[in-house]
């Protein structure tokens, strides 16, 4: 390989010099120690941000936490990488507090929020890109359950900016449902790890194992409490949960946006994506017609391209269900 085609080394040349710096700075005997075992009081799930490293943002040293990171902070009950962390955490390190850490602005929820869209505006198809495959059940598990609360956090936006514009509006609603949304998969994670067989074994033995839920913002560096805590007390709840109610409530109510816009106004398409309905309209006033609200409508104008169709349409179905 001749010179001009080989790799940059710069980076790699300066990881190794900041790394022996690193180990000159501790001395050798830190690390004799450091080697003989290890003793984490802790284990935290958090998202692959490179902002938010745990070690970092709670001032710990080595050996003081056990870091699990992934997308969007998840924990799946069928991922061996996540399940296989979680039991050697707590039954062979014996941790007893697991932190679930999100953070605001994470780009997992903002890409489910602002979806990729195909180089092609007449297709107006969504790509299917790795992390909307690795986070499709959020949509199943945290958005959808939580429509009700989209809708009321909608409501008190219009209430608190009536004198503003649609566009200000429509800007302060997206931040702030992207915001309940990052709480909410915090939550949702923590309760799934209170599900899974090795959590509620060491409940069943009396072990005091409890799981916490955090937010970290980038903002000002600190952490949030969102007082979600899962402990003992939570022992016997199953990992499957009924929920037909929910089901059909959902059901319900696309089958009638889709009759009642499909017979009264313009409808370009309706697609499914990640399990839930997305209705592509071009209705400035569907919103006013049915729940008879004096607002300018944030919906499309008749003359919206198909793209900015279908970024309204999220606000439509939140706004309905």
């Amino acid at each position: 390989m001749s010179e001009q085609n080989m790799p940059d080394q710069s980076m790699k040349l300066k990881f190794l010099k900041d790394n022996i710096n690193f180990a000159k700075s501790k001395g050798s005997g830190y690390f004799e120690n450091l080697a003989q075992e290890q003793k984490p009081k802790s284990l935290w799930i958090c998202c692959s941000d490179s902002r938010v490293t745990p070690e970092i943002i709670t001032q710990s040293d080595l050996g003081e936490i056990v870091v699990l990171r992934n997308v969007a902070n998840q924990f799946k009950k069928k991922d061996l990488g996540s399940l296989s962390a979680l039991e050697y955490a707590v039954d062979k390190l014996d941790i007893k507090h697991i932190f679930v850490c999100g953070h605001y602005g994470c780009a997992g929820i903002n890409h489910l929020i602002d979806p990729v869209y195909d180089t092609d505006e007449s297709k107006g198809y969504i790509v299917r890109t790795d992390i909307n495959k690795w986070l499709s059940k959020f949509i199943d598990e945290t958005y959808v359950p939580n429509r009700p609360e989209f809708a009321k956090l909608f409501d008190e936006i219009l209430d608190e900016y009536k004198d503003s514009t649609t566009d200000v509006r429509r800007d302060l609603y997206i931040r702030r449902k992207k915001d309940k949304l990052i709480e909410l998969n915090v939550k949702k994670q923590v309760d799934n790890i209170s599900r899974t067989p090795v959590v509620q074994k060491k409940w069943k033995e009396g072990t005091e194992v409890v799981i916490h839920g955090l937010v970290y913002d980038l903002k000002n560096g600190k952490l949030k409490d969102l007082n979600c805590d899962h402990d003992i007390s939570c022992l016997k709840r199953p990992w499957i949960e009924i929920k037909w109610n929910q089901t059909i409530n959902n059901l319900v109510a696309y089958t009638i946006i889709g009759i009642y816009a499909y017979m009264m106004y313009s409808v370009l398409s309706v697609e499914v994506v990640d399990r839930e309905f997305r209705i592509f309209i071009r209705v400035p006033t569907i919103g006013q017609v049915l729940w008879g609200q004096e607002y300018e409508s944030p919906f499309p104008q008749p003359s919206a391209t198909y793209r900015q169709c279908a970024k309204w349409s999220a606000y439509f179905c939140d706004y309905f269900y």
